[in-house]
């Protein structure tokens, strides 16, 4: 089908047709201001397989009230506006929904690529991070009007949070102050301390700087203005042991040293994620932490990524557009800055144990999900589904022959947006192949998958007229998720069960009578928190 499109303005007209779903809001008469989220209705045009979203589409993925306000702090300078909002019922409410195939829930955020002129930095650091973390914020493009305004392409996506599909630990009430319940679960972050309710505490450690600097650590769940006395004390109590015991002569003590404090392989991952992106807000702003009760897991894990905007060579300060150099040394390239990197990762890294797991978690996702092929996959088919939704985009937000901060790179074109993001990518991978310090000795630890939790298995792949899934027997009587969706980010079906006891389901079960073109589908299994993803062919 032909994408019509009309440049008038910026505007997204009712003739116009667009590959990325629709949100539609009206504020009510109110204006969307930086707290308190004000009362507005959205809307959401997402139709199926092979269809275009007109604004003259019912709204058929979401049609009801939401509370919504500004979100951002260097972005909120930005004419294009990130916004946070939740869902509602009729009551003003919070109303947990499904969209766009994510789990049920109410916290949602909207974010307006600005600087980042590819559209896409955001979108990469959070597709990467589901790879490697167990949870990463799911995420779908597309056009956003509000009160009959244009705002151009967005990212919406997962609001982090305490929940069972997404941050999944134990929910922390008033009454947990003793004992096994006391020990989770937290989330906590390094972060800048603006909004309100954002109180904090500091560590006893400055940073390694010749300006060194505090390190504070933010409440995010239980909210600061609803943590416990007990609960407060607990958590920094956790935080400073590991602290001291990594700072200290014994940290690499297999009892008493840092390690029996910390799931060692999301700060792997988290090390690996910062690094590829070269993030220069990396480990030192947007940071999260969490913690589970000490009887389901008592370590705790870093993560999930968030807010990587500036990554991936975007930034012109710092370093930040280069593709060489350690993110990791920022306290060394910018002493003066108030926002530093704790001491953490210099002690890790000299860790042989975290070095060995850093080239081993390296090696297998540079012959995976990192590899160059597929990495400039990726970005070339995203670059083509948003090739007529940023014509608007740019229509609207006239910048790319613009500076804006903190860009390293001004193309004056899309196409020379996506060539440079491309580019840059490439040379910092290769980089990091040839300078990652350590070497991988054992990599054992690797056949521990966290993703690992059921087998299933799809066929025949590629198929004609019928395919099927099996899954191992522990899955008997699970409720499962299955979502297809085709190469544009369309989903065309979605389907919800308990697995029967023969533990088989078929495309007939899942399709819903639906027909499918040929080619290739993107398949995602949910069980649980835990994710499969197959690429089916259809002949």
């Amino acid at each position: 089908m032909l994408l019509c499109y009309s440049t008038l303005y910026g505007q997204l007209n009712p003739q116009d047709s667009s590959i990325l779903p629709l949100i539609v809001i009206n504020t009510l008469g109110n204006t969307i201001v930086d707290e308190p989220k004000i009362t507005a209705h959205m809307g959401i045009i997402k139709n199926t397989q092979g269809s275009y979203n007109q604004l003259a589409d019912n709204f058929n993925e979401y049609d009801g009230l939401i509370g919504i306000e500004e979100r951002g702090s260097s972005s909120s300078f930005f004419p294009k506006k990130g916004y946070g909002l939740e869902t509602r019922d009729s009551l003003g409410e919070n109303n947990n929904v499904e969209l766009f195939g994510m789990p049920k829930e109410n916290d949602w955020v909207l974010h307006g690529p600005y600087s980042d002129k590819s559209l896409i930095r955001n979108f990469l650091a959070y597709y990467y991070g589901e790879k490697m973390y167990n949870y990463s914020p799911r995420t779908q493009f597309v056009e956003l009007v509000i009160d009959n305004d244009y705002k151009g392409v967005y990212l919406f996506l997962e609001k982090i949070k305490r929940d069972d599909g997404r941050i999944d630990i134990s929910k922390l009430d008033d009454d947990d102050l003793l004992g096994d319940s006391v020990t989770g679960g937290y989330i906590v972050k390094i972060d800048k301390s603006t909004g309100s309710n954002n109180s904090s505490w500091t560590s006893s450690y400055q940073t390694n700087s010749s300006n060194p600097k505090d390190i504070s650590f933010l409440y995010h769940y239980p909210k600061a203005d609803e943590i416990k006395p007990a609960q407060k004390t607990y958590i920094q109590t956790f935080i400073s042991s590991f602290e001291n015991a990594l700072y200290g002569n014994d940290f690499l003590d297999s009892s008493i040293g840092y390690k029996q404090y910390i799931d060692i392989n999301s700060f792997v991952d988290y090390y690996l994620l910062n690094e590829v992106t070269r993030n220069v807000d990396g480990y030192r702003i947007s940071t999260f932490m969490y913690k589970n009760k000490d009887s389901k897991n008592n370590k705790l894990f870093i993560g999930p990524p968030c807010d990587y905007n500036l990554g991936w060579g975007n930034a012109d300060y710092c370093d930040g557009g280069s593709s060489t150099g350690w993110a990791s040394d920022f306290n060394l390239v910018c002493s003066g800055d108030n926002f530093q990197i704790p001491f953490w990762w210099e002690k890790m890294l000299s860790d042989p144990e975290f070095l060995n797991r850093l080239n081993c978690r390296w090696d297998e996702l540079r012959q995976g999900p990192l590899h160059s092929d597929s990495i400039n996959e990726v970005v070339d088919s995203l670059s083509l589904m948003l090739q007529e939704p940023a014509i608007r985009n740019f229509t609207k937000w006239n910048v790319l022959n613009t500076w804006v901060w903190p860009n390293n790179f001004v193309g004056g074109s899309y196409i020379s947006e996506i060539g440079y993001i491309k580019n840059w990518i490439n040379d910092r991978l290769l980089w990091i192949d040839y300078n990652l310090p350590g070497s991988a000795l054992d990599c054992s630890f690797l056949s521990f998958s966290k993703k690992e939790a059921f087998s299933a298995n799809l066929f025949p792949n590629p198929f004609l007229d019928k395919f099927f899934i099996d899954f191992n027997q522990n899955t008997s009587n699970k409720k499962i998720n299955v979502l297809m969706y085709d190469l544009s980010g369309i989903l065309i079906s979605s389907y919800s069960s308990l697995i029967n006891s023969s533990g088989t389901i078929s495309s007939s079960e899942i399709l819903n009578k639906n027909d499918l073109n040929n080619g290739l589908y993107i398949l995602i299994i949910r069980i649980g928190n835990q994710e499969k993803h197959f690429k089916i062919i259809k002949q």
